[in-house]
């Protein structure tokens, strides 16, 4: 009797340090939309991580909270941002290598002049990119923040704003003419995306940035874009 209890606590012992192994192993980021781009990121990481011993775990979590807990260590970091949010978020550290492009976007009617002109603009709350691209061009009209790209929409169409900010990878809806108004796009920035970690993990990112490297030159990096339909 007593052996068999031996034998069933050596069993359990074993099977919970095969899942603190596991855990000590695995990665959590928030889920991301799914979209092409994040789909992409998502494979290519994945692919990364197996390299270097290491899986993914993803959860729903709030994007408006995402940031916010990646830089606290609730989550492990980024799957994917901009250089942007390394001043408020100084505990995510960038992985070095250039997942992707995007291209920051004005929309606004045809008759009004450049961004800096506009009366107002509309921008999305939890994008630091669009805050930090106003602040940088001393913009002077009012600035409106909105949590979703359709209210963003809805502003301009609605005639409420004159101008919004978007990202061209986030939605393919975009404005349209109708009832004889016209909108017009203009590029205002290309910018690269990274991938970020909480400081905690620093020791893994030079082992991922020679992954990432790896799959790049084997042509693994191009496959997956055009998978994903993606052209920088």
């Amino acid at each position: 009797m007593q052996r068999r209890c031996s034998m069933l606590f050596l069993l359990i012992s074993l099977i919970f340090s095969a899942a603190s192994y596991s855990n000590q192993n695995t990665l959590t980021f928030n889920r991301p939309d799914n979209v092409s781009q994040a789909n992409y990121v998502l494979e290519l990481l994945n692919l990364a991580y197996k390299e270097i011993g290491y899986d993914i775990h993803l959860i729903d979590f709030s994007p408006q909270n995402a940031l916010r807990a990646a830089n606290n260590g609730v989550l492990d970091g980024q799957l994917g941002r901009d250089s942007s949010i390394e001043i408020d978020f100084p505990n995510l550290l960038r992985v070095d290598f250039e997942l992707f492009k995007f291209k920051l976007l004005l929309y606004k009617n045809c008759q009004q002049s450049i961004l800096e002109r506009l009366d107002n603009i509309a921008i999305l709350a939890n994008c630091p990119i669009q805050a930090q691209y106003i602040k940088n061009t001393h913009f002077d009209g009012n600035v409106i923040e909105v949590k979703n790209l359709s209210t963003q929409l809805n502003l301009l169409t609605q005639g409420k704003v004159k101008g919004i900010l978007l990202l061209d990878f986030a939605s393919d809806n975009q404005p349209t003419n109708q009832h004889g108004i016209c909108y017009q796009k203009e590029v205002l920035r290309v910018t690269p995306v990274y991938h970020y970690l909480n400081k905690r993990h620093a020791h893994l990112i030079d082992g991922l940035k020679t992954a990432l490297n790896k799959l790049h030159n084997n042509g693994t990096v191009y496959a997956l874009k055009a998978k994903y339909n993606m052209y920088d």
